[in-house]
């Protein structure tokens, strides 16, 4: 058990050196500042079209009744309307993949804290297999005198070879 909780918060400093470096905040930064500009921009465009089409709509209705041969194209208002659209939902992508960076580098460093194992006096992040606390000197684990098996220091067998420790 204790060398799979190593593993992986070895894995998770990687992942959360990588997520924290200078590149990824500036890569974050920038893409949660042009999605969130992206999305703002197509979301207003939405709505400003869809009010636009709605309004068109009405005047070509009392124009129809003043002039019946007028003619009403709303292709123009639509596909501005659907380009907006798109520009809004690019621009959310590109805020979430932003999110994301931001997300992977706290839960990182968090799962990080979680998983370290720490000296019980003094607070010291230990590895699995250290038997004395660099920083204190506290015996953190014992060792087998018969087959040199490293212990829990609160087990009073081997774990190994089941010899009195």
């Amino acid at each position: 058990m204790g060398k799979l909780k190593d593993i992986i918060a070895e894995l998770n400093n990687n992942i959360s050196d990588i997520a924290n470096q200078e590149k990824a905040v500036k890569l974050r930064r920038a893409l949660m500042i042009i999605g969130g500009i992206l999305a703002i921009v197509g979301i207003v465009g939405v709505i400003y079209y869809f009010a636009a089409f709605g309004n068109a709509g009405f005047e070509q209705v009392d124009n129809f009744h003043s002039d019946p041969t007028s003619t009403f194209n709303p292709i123009p208002i639509m596909i501005k309307f659907v380009v907006s659209g798109i520009i809004a939902g690019i621009g959310t992508t590109i805020f979430k993949l932003g999110l994301s960076i931001t997300i992977a580098g706290v839960t990182t460093k968090f799962a990080g804290d979680v998983l370290t194992d720490k000296c019980p006096d003094c607070g010291t992040a230990i590895k699995g297999d250290d038997v004395f606390c660099t920083s204190c000197g506290k015996q953190l684990r014992k060792v087998c005198a018969k087959c040199n098996h490293i212990n829990e220091a609160d087990e009073k067998f081997c774990a190994k070879c089941g010899s009195q420790l």
